[in-house]
């Protein structure tokens, strides 16, 4: 499915996914200035089914899925389950899926893609993905001020299994400073004792930093808010669901 101009508005899907756009076992690329706007899908409460991707909904059993949102506008859609602008459901799937947002196409695009102002019941208000090998990376654009009503504060971006790769855009998410305390993790044959890391907020992707931290003649023992360790521990699934910067630092046990 391509769209790359038009309006897709005021749809329904009353115990199915997908209230503008479903697609089964293809992909979805949308640019230039499509704009798919106050759809929704609801689920039913008798068979358990649909309230999913409220703008768009995408899924597949037996291939992989590509999704490309270079340019266009997802706005004040809404769902009651997950994905209020956007869900792609790969439960299931080994192949799994790649989900870009934003990325140089031609000389002439806008590239701006907008996911804004979307909601959801459950998890993901803007952006939803489930699936073993679902990665998003988000390259530019705008996914912002989406919401949800209950469980998680995942308002923008939700990948339940996957990996979320922050290169641009704006978008809620949180800076992480690991530091080595005594440890650096080595690439290109250089040293590094602290790393970066961009974390989009809400997703339960493993965490681990850029690199291993090590410490000759010690074993790594966690994350602290303090160096001496009499700070907070942490914990990957507590990072994933930070919403403010946060500095951690290496504790260490001798061997």
């Amino acid at each position: 499915v391509e769209i790359s101009g038009g309006t897709i508005t005021d749809n329904m899907a009353n115990g199915g996914n997908g209230g503008g756009i479903s697609i089964i076992d293809g992909n979805f690329d949308m640019s230039n200035t499509a704009l798919i706007t106050r759809n929704s899908s609801l689920y039913n409460t008798t068979t358990g089914l649909g309230g999913n991707g409220g703008g768009v909904y995408i899924t597949s059993t037996d291939s992989k899925v590509r999704v490309n949102m270079t340019a266009g506008s997802i706005t004040e859609n809404s769902s009651d389950r997950t994905g209020g602008g956007v869900c792609v459901d790969m439960t299931g799937n080994d192949n799994s899926a790649t989900v870009t947002v934003g990325g140089v196409v031609s000389l002439i695009d806008t590239i701006n893609p907008t996911i804004s102002n979307n909601n959801t019941i459950l998890s993901g208000g803007g952006l939803y993905v489930s699936g073993a090998n679902a990665n998003v990376v988000i390259n530019s654009g705008k996914i912002y001020y989406n919401s949800t009503a209950a469980f998680v504060d995942n308002e923008d971006v939700a990948n339940e299994l996957g990996m979320v790769k922050l290169s641009g855009g704006k978008l809620q998410h949180a800076v992480v400073t690991f530091h080595g305390n005594g440890g650096f993790y080595t690439k290109d044959d250089v040293d590094y004792y602290t790393a970066v890391q961009n974390i989009v907020t809400a997703t339960n992707s493993t965490l681990v930093p850029p690199e291993s931290f090590i410490q000759l003649g010690y074993k790594f023992t966690g994350w602290n808010t303090r160096a001496d360790g009499n700070g907070d521990p942490y914990t990957n699934g507590q990072i994933m669901n930070i919403t403010n910067n946060l500095e951690l630092y290496a504790q260490w046990e001798i061997l």
